[in-house]
């Protein structure tokens, strides 16, 4: 998410066909407004796409839920995100949120 500047939802919908490593471009289909526009893919966030790919192997939804042929739950990435600020030792807790308006401005 930080890396490519995506809010919750556009991670939360993203399917496996979405992800370009030719062009190097993640596809995201609803965007701010509904309109379709594409994201960089740097080659580090693809190795560990590739790595994610091989663990869970998704078909479709490329963060599937718990329940088959649905994607993961919002609550379920905003979860993810605290249980990994606690792993690095970040103690002020943070939203997955506002990263979006933070990443195009690291990127400059």
């Amino acid at each position: 998410m930080y890396g490519t500047g995506l809010v919750c939802a556009e991670v939360q919908h993203l399917k496996v066909s979405d992800i370009d490593s030719q062009r190097m471009v993640i596809q995201v289909r609803e965007g701010p407004g509904k309109y379709p526009r594409q994201v960089l893919l740097s080659p580090k966030l693809l190795e560990l796409l590739r790595i994610y790919w091989r663990w869970r192997q998704p078909t479709d939804w490329l963060f599937r839920g718990q329940k088959p042929g649905e994607p993961m739950h919002l609550s379920g990435i905003r979860q993810i995100c605290q249980q990994l600020r606690k792993k690095a030792g970040i103690a002020k807790t943070f939203s997955p949120q506002p990263l979006p308006i933070w990443a195009p401005r690291r990127a400059l």
